[in-house]
């Protein structure tokens, strides 16, 4: 492969180029004979005119604007496509995740499912998933009761209370203290997220009504804590493409229970390496909460990290974390950041519930992709199924708020620039990857929207201007 030596202009910018001769006088009245075809590379040449280039066409992408009598070329523009990715996702239900969103009567969890439908319904075949949540009931449990049945093995179902130390009960014999009352637990009739326990009166309800019995309530114990429930998926689909079934499979969950972090996480990882064991494609766990672990061992989040570690350091698998947290859980923060840490991504994604948790929670999860793949993408083919010229490839890059810039070519990581980055061949022999540097993966990373693009058609840029 010869080394690309030819700087190029990006089409929109190449035709004002061209319009600003015209405006000199450098073009003739026949000149539009210069005009360009997008679907090919196409060259169009000026009259004679000597222009100097003064920011415009592809100088800010470190092309070049070219002196009389040279032609700019235009290629094909391509949406960058990255490699195929097995990925494992655990989704937080827990209660907390009804609280509400910003000042909306959306809840945490309906902004985080419609963010995971979109996401996963929206990556194709070369993504392939497994998703599984937490807490989970026991297999003989659940976490609402109404009766003392429903509650299996996760009993008692909190219907009854110990009047002195407040202990959940079904009769007087199992509350500690000898004057203890095993008594009924009720909720106030106005607002029943308000428990009472002085049943058919209103003192404790505080102008919510009167002290009522539960209707439904929750079973004490009902959390699965074995690592086993949490690596075995709720939904596994061969391919990321199958949108009813990632909708059906969340449509299906409602948020309960508390946040057994530590068997949840270790059952996604232990998916991920089953993942890994049979898989040519990278893997990656994704772990998504609203809070830090409050059941269920391990609860030191030192050893909930080092679980992360040993796994990517013997597998290679990172573990990313997505933070769902208000002002006042951010003492959780650090905690999750230690998970993030122990997985090789070093950093959380922090949202903060609000109107547009979906959209930023998006964000997060494109970048997520963007970095398990350490932003390795699809070398674009050329229409009409022609051979690739691999000389002929550019990659554009764009950041919010700021003009794109055209990408040098280097030859391999070591020579990428610390500033400007820039991109390269997995192999530059025989190539079936298009690397980025450092340097512009990072900014992918970290889930600011910026983009990639490809053009294919036009001499690969090799010199990074600064």
């Amino acid at each position: 492969m010869s080394a690309p030596r030819i700087h190029s202009l990006d089409p929109a910018r190449a035709a004002r180029v061209w319009v600003l001769a015209c405006l000199l006088g450098a073009c003739s009245e026949d000149s539009s004979s210069g005009s360009v075809n997008e679907s090919s590379p196409q060259t169009a040449t000026d009259a004679g005119a000597e222009l100097e280039p003064h920011g415009l066409g592809f100088e800010d992408l470190n092309g070049e604007v070219t002196d009389a009598g040279s032609s700019v070329c235009v290629g094909e523009r391509r949406t960058a496509t990255l490699g195929p990715l097995d990925l494992v996702v655990m989704l937080d239900r827990s209660g907390s995740m009804l609280d509400f969103v910003g000042g909306t009567i959306i809840t945490k969890w309906d902004a985080v499912r419609e963010a995971m439908k979109q996401f996963l319904g929206s990556l194709g075949g070369d993504v392939r998933i497994r998703l599984q949540y937490f807490p989970l009931a026991k297999p003989d449990s659940a976490f609402e009761c109404s009766t003392q049945a429903d509650c299996g093995s996760g009993g008692p179902c909190l219907l009854s209370f110990c009047s002195v130390s407040s202990e959940p009960c079904t009769e007087d014999l199992q509350c500690p203290d000898a004057d203890d009352e095993c008594l009924p637990l009720g909720q106030c009739s106005v607002e029943p997220t308000l428990l009472c326990g002085d049943i058919g009166f209103s003192a404790e309800c505080g102008g919510f009504g009167t002290c009522v019995p539960l209707e439904l309530s929750l079973c004490w114990d009902a959390t699965d804590c074995s690592i086993d429930a949490y690596a075995t998926p709720s939904l596994e689909s061969g391919d990321a493409s199958d949108a009813d079934g990632v909708a059906d499979s969340l449509d299906s969950v409602e948020p309960a229970g508390g946040t057994p972090t530590g068997p949840a996480l270790a059952g996604a990882l232990e998916q991920a390496s089953t993942f890994a064991d049979v898989s040519d494609r990278p893997v990656a766990a994704v772990l998504v909460t609203d809070g830090v672990p409050t059941e269920c061992d391990p609860l030191d989040i030192g050893d909930i990290a080092s679980m992360a570690e040993q796994v990517r350091s013997e597998i290679g698998v990172q573990t990313f974390v997505i933070g769902v947290l208000s002002d006042f859980e951010q003492n959780g923060a650090a905690n999750l950041e230690l998970i993030a840490q122990g997985g090789g991504s070093d950093q959380v994604f922090f949202i903060e519930p609000s109107s547009n948790l979906t959209n930023r929670l998006l964000l997060a999860l494109g970048s997520i992709r963007a970095s398990a793949l350490d932003c390795q993408y699809e070398i674009p083919a050329p229409q009409g199924g022609d051979e690739l010229d691999y000389d002929r490839v550019n990659v554009d890059f764009a950041a919010p708020l700021t003009e794109p810039r055209r990408l040098a070519l280097v030859s391999d990581a070591r020579a990428c620039d610390p500033q400007f980055g820039g991109w390269y061949y997995d192999d530059p022999d025989q190539p079936t990857r298009i690397e980025l540097c450092d340097a512009v993966c990072g900014v992918i990373a970290s889930g600011t929207g910026a983009s990639v693009e490809f053009e294919v058609g036009c001499q690969t840029q090799t010199t990074i201007l600064k």
